[in-house]
């Protein structure tokens, strides 16, 4: 047993103004020639909204996958729950529009299972970019992080890029 403590992170600060700078901030900076400041770690995901029809870009932290899916990213932002699994989406990455099918991965031993690989290879300092706060100095069990990611609602996003 490890002395690891590990639970879903919410953002350092306040909705509202995550949504009034920080993520407009990150829109335009990975649209513009200076994406190279934070394309190795987010990009743009953009769908058609279900209730509204309009096009919205979303930022997200990524990484890219050795199982399977092209690129991977988790998040426990509402948007993500309403992309359907095979929905073509178009991914702002490293400065290009690629486009690309979704996977959305909700069950939490699956999200666990992806999120516990990650931390494998990137090492517990990358674990804010996954949504998750982790004290200890192990790699959380596979069932630790079952449970940080069924109480914080955390998803997977598991792209394939449509060359």
């Amino acid at each position: 047993m490890t002395d690891t403590r590990v639970s879903a992170s919410s953002d350092p600060l306040p909705d509202a103004l995550m949504a009034h700078l920080v993520y407009p901030t990150a829109r335009l900076v990975l649209r513009s020639p200076f994406h190279d400041l934070v394309s190795d770690e987010l990009l743009l995901v953009s769908h058609t909204d279900a209730e509204t029809g309009e096009t919205r870009a979303e930022p997200v932290g990524y990484h890219e996958s050795s199982r399977g899916a092209d690129l991977v990213a988790f998040t426990d932002r509402g948007w993500a729950t309403d992309l359907d699994t095979g929905e073509s989406v178009t991914l702002t990455h490293r400065g290009d529009d690629v486009p690309a099918t979704v996977e959305v991965v909700s069950d939490p031993r699956r999200v666990a299972k992806y999120l516990r690989a990650f931390l494998q290879r990137e090492g517990l300092d990358a674990a804010p970019r996954v949504s998750l706060d982790i004290e200890g100095a192990d790699v959380p069990s596979r069932e630790e992080l079952t449970a940080a990611v069924d109480d914080g609602g955390v998803v997977a996003l598991l792209f394939d890029v449509q060359e």
